[in-house]
């Protein structure tokens, strides 16, 4: 039975990976690196300390994760604020699941803070039940800590769940969980490899209660 459906926050409820593009290039570039779009992509669903590491490590920079990160949440604060907008067929789909008293939550590798901002923009919180950030386990997607951790406090099985992620490493941390899981292919999200997901979509308001429901009984 479908208890709860869980989103990812970039991706599926803002369509945030343009702004992730232009502050994660325009950060290298102070360094003097310029890096494709590409390689920015392939790191979609993981979190900026992961990313900000990874950078570090590869292009050997003179700093800290926890500076350059501090850096990056003030931009990405200002970005979001800014130019952050809601995915077609998202509301209708949150409005949807909420009269079929299905529980819904939020699973992000973003930060507590923001994730809160989208939140409250876009007057959200209404609609959930949980909300966990990356920051609040131990490891990041594809691992499925966060997705675990979400359905803990949600009180249910991950079989009574539905992730709807947009990237690779979202899609993997799902199906680790034991969840069932739609990959929503993004319009911004780049190539990602979505095909462990139980059905894949391209357009948030193509999903309704039966198809949600359907999954329960063809769980990969």
């Amino acid at each position: 039975m479908l208890r709860a459906v869980i989103f990812d926050m970039d991706g599926v409820i803002v369509d945030s990976e343009p702004i992730h593009l232009f502050a994660e290039k325009s950060l290298l570039a102070k360094f003097g690196i310029s890096v494709t779009d590409e390689e920015i992509q392939s790191y979609m669903g993981k979190s900026l300390r992961f990313l900000l590491k990874n950078f570090i490590d590869r292009y050997h920079l003179n700093t800290s994760v926890e500076k350059l990160y501090a850096v990056q949440q003030k931009t990405l604060f200002e970005l979001y604020d800014e130019k952050a907008e809601l995915l077609p067929g998202l509301l209708d789909l949150l409005k949807i699941l909420k009269d079929d008293h299905i529980d819904m939550a939020v699973a992000s590798s973003s930060s507590r803070a923001l994730i809160s901002l989208v939140l409250k923009k876009f007057h959200l919180s209404p609609y959930l039940k949980v909300i966990v950030s990356g920051e609040e386990v131990k490891k990041p997607k594809p691992n499925p800590d966060i997705f675990l951790e979400t359905v803990s406090k949600l009180g249910y099985h991950p079989s009574e769940c539905v992730v709807i992620e947009d990237s690779t490493a979202g899609v993997q941390a799902a199906k680790s969980a034991g969840t069932a899981c739609v990959g929503f292919r993004s319009p911004h999200s780049g190539n990602q490899d979505l095909k462990i997901a139980d059905i894949i979509v391209d357009d948030l308001s193509s999903l309704n209660i039966q198809k949600l429901k359907a999954l329960m009984y063809e769980i990969k």
